[in-house]
């Protein structure tokens, strides 16, 4: 197919995550909250200076990952078995979120994500994971020892190498 540009509805975003251990898998999602970057505000308030009011962006960005979905037991890549595993193990983990324009994605649309770093322990972690009456929500954090900050691109973040 070619690459679209425009506008598309959430039948063609898929999530996907990998370890070291294993590929990048399909988390099977049917909800995500906000995908982005938050910087920490830095009051800039000085009673010594008369006009100085405001704010700056600090330094080091935060990045939480909320989504869920029906649970899926599939041995090796069921999302719920990826996840209860990876659940507060530390385990380095790469994402990779693709929004599809009006097809399935393919190289060169949007996407953001992460290739996890093994050498400098960053990535993502999964912070939590819920099951209740047939569906799963789970979180996930990057590591402090995060280099770089997730980012939006046109390519396919891989596995944690």
């Amino acid at each position: 197919m070619t690459v679209q540009t425009g506008r598309t509805v959430p039948d063609w975003a898929v999530l996907k995550i990998g370890s070291a251990a294993s590929d990048m898998q399909d988390m099977k999602i049917d909800e995500i909250g906000d995908i982005g970057l938050d910087y920490p505000e830095v009051e800039m308030f000085s009673h010594s200076d008369a006009g100085a009011r405001g704010a700056i962006s600090g330094k080091v960005p935060e990045f939480v990952l909320e989504f869920g979905g029906p649970v899926d037991n599939t041995a090796t890549t069921g999302p719920s078995t990826l996840l209860r595993a990876w659940n507060g193990q530390n385990t380095l983990l790469s994402f990779d979120y693709q929004m599809g324009m009006r097809h399935a994605w393919e190289s060169g649309e949007q996407q953001f994500g992460y290739t996890g770093v093994i050498a400098t322990n960053s990535g993502l972690i999964i912070t939590s994971y819920k099951e209740n009456a047939g569906r799963y929500k789970s979180r996930g954090r990057m590591t402090t020892g995060a280099a770089a900050a997730p980012a939006w691109g046109v390519a396919a973040e891989t596995k944690p190498a």
